[in-house]
C-alpha cells in the first residue's frame, strides 16, 4: 500500500513539474506582429547601437558584443563579437542581416528580430567571408520602448566561434550615443 502511495505521489509531482515547465515555455511563444507594430518597433530601433563587455570593457580577458540597427546597403541589423586579452584581439567576427522579421511574444513586451539574408565575416584569427555556418539567429529584445529597462538575448542553433556563447540570458547593453553633425 505504501509503495503504491509513494508511486502515486511521484506521478503527481512529476505531472506538476511538467505542467509548470510547459507554462514557462508558453511565455516563449512568438507570433507575427501587425505590419504597423513591426514598423513602429523597427523605427524605434533604427540607427541605434548597443554594446556590452564581460566582465568589463577594460578587463583582460574580455568578451564584447555590439548590436547595431543601422540601415546600410549591406545590412539592416548586425551582431559583432570579439574576444580579447589585454589590447590584443584574439577572435573577432560579425553576422549581418540584409533584412529582419519582427515577431512578438504573445504574453509580454519581448520582440524577436529574426535575421534574414544572413552574411558572416570572420576577421580574426583568420579572415574569411561566409565561413561561419549560421542557419538561424535571432536577437530577442525585452522592453524596446524603455531605455532604462531594455534587455537583449542572443538565440541561435549555430556553433558560433569565440566569444560565443555570450549573452544567452537577458543582459543590459549600454546604448551608444550617436552624435549628428
Amino acid at each position: 500500500m505504501r509503495t503504491g502511495l509513494k508511486l502515486l505521489c511521484y506521478v503527481i509531482i512529476g505531472v506538476t513539474i511538467v505542467a509548470c515547465n510547459s507554462d514557462d515555455n508558453a511565455t516563449e511563444v512568438f507570433e507575427p506582429t501587425s505590419a504597423e507594430n513591426a514598423d513602429r518597433i523597427k523605427l524605434l530601433m533604427n540607427n541605434r547601437s548597443f554594446r556590452q563587455f564581460s566582465p568589463g570593457v577594460d578587463a583582460s580577458p574580455r568578451k564584447g558584443v555590439v548590436i547595431s540597427f543601422f540601415s546600410r546597403e549591406d545590412s539592416k541589423l548586425s551582431l559583432w563579437a570579439q574576444f580579447a586579452e589585454g589590447n590584443v584581439a584574439i577572435s573577432e567576427w560579425e553576422i549581418k542581416a540584409t533584412a529582419y522579421e519582427v515577431l512578438k511574444n504573445r504574453d509580454s513586451e519581448i520582440y524577436k528580430f529574426k535575421f534574414k539574408g544572413i552574411t558572416t565575416e570572420q576577421m580574426l584569427p583568420n579572415k574569411c567571408a561566409d565561413c561561419i555556418p549560421v542557419d538561424t539567429i535571432s536577437l530577442l529584445v525585452q522592453n524596446p520602448s524603455d531605455a532604462e529597462q531594455i534587455r537583449f538575448r542572443i538565440e541561435t542553433n549555430a556553433d558560433l566561434p569565440s566569444p560565443y556563447p555570450i549573452f544567452t540570458s537577458w543582459t543590459k547593453f549600454s546604448e551608444d550615443l550617436i552624435l549628428s553633425n
